[in-house]
């Protein structure tokens, strides 16, 4: 939603149009876009229709709001269950997982909940991106939720603050194939939708219905494996211009 009103802020009342189409205030829109307050399944399905999403996609969208915002673990497992069901539910790359690094995991699940800390951590690779205010340009976020972020990364000794510039200290932090991996996804998944309808020349959205040998399957999800952590080791070393957002299902019909 961050990126759509970017994408829209020359649009008079756009914001006002949001909420208008998910039937709430203004400023409770200012709430989700300051990530203050949750959107609900009914803002989620009026945000749908607003923005033209297919029956699948929205049913992606609706299910994965109500995912972030269930309680009780039978509907977490319900809801997670429909997600595996729809392919949206996979195995991140693991590196470092956080008891090898001997963080605390209550900052590990904060770090989980949305997409956005890993993205303040992995910003500092970015030229020119080493403070809180040239981040919050570059992700187009409220300065405080990024001070908040740096905040969490420090205490889990992924960051440092020296003269005022923060720099990483670990770059190879990844999660669970469980849990919090599973958050994660779920608040990278939404973060895509939030962006599905915004036409930009560098993103690449494809799908498709493959036969193939198992043995086929195999070999491409191990040379998909390789070239993702190919290409992450590379940030480790070197500063990049862009982040970008990878969320990949392969899944068995």
């Amino acid at each position: 939603m961050i990126e759509d009103l970017n994408d829209n802020k020359n649009v008079k009342g756009y914001r006002a149009a949001l909420a208008k189409a998910a039937s709430c205030t203004t400023s409770f829109i200012s709430q989700v876009l300051n990530n203050e307050a949750d959107l609900t399944p009914d803002h989620a399905s009026a945000l749908a229709d607003f923005w033209n999403l297919d029956p699948l996609a929205s049913d992606y969208f609706l299910t994965l709001v109500m995912f972030q915002r269930a309680n009780s673990t039978g509907l977490k497992d319900k809801l997670r269950q429909k997600l595996y069901d729809m392919g949206s539910l996979t195995p991140s790359l693991t590196m470092l997982k956080s008891e090898e690094l001997q963080i605390d995991g209550r900052l590990v699940d904060k770090y989980a909940s949305r997409w956005y800390f890993c993205a303040i951590h992995l910003s500092l690779s970015l030229l020119n991106c080493d403070n809180p205010k040239a981040i919050a340009e570059r992700l187009t976020l409220p300065l405080p939720v990024v001070e908040d972020g740096l905040d969490l990364l420090k205490k889990m000794k992924l960051v440092e603050e020296i003269d005022k510039k923060w720099r990483i200290l670990e770059h190879s932090f990844a999660l669970h194939n469980d849990g919090p991996a599973e958050v994660f996804t779920s608040s990278l998944r939404l973060k895509s939708f939030e962006a599905l309808h915004i036409r930009d020349r560098d993103e690449l959205r494809f799908g498709a219905i493959c036969a193939l040998p198992r043995s086929d399957f195999i070999e491409l999800r191990k040379s998909i494996v390789a070239f993702i952590k190919e290409k992450s080791n590379m940030t480790m070393h070197s500063q990049v211009e862009e982040l970008f957002g990878i969320s990949l299902d392969i899944f068995k019909l």
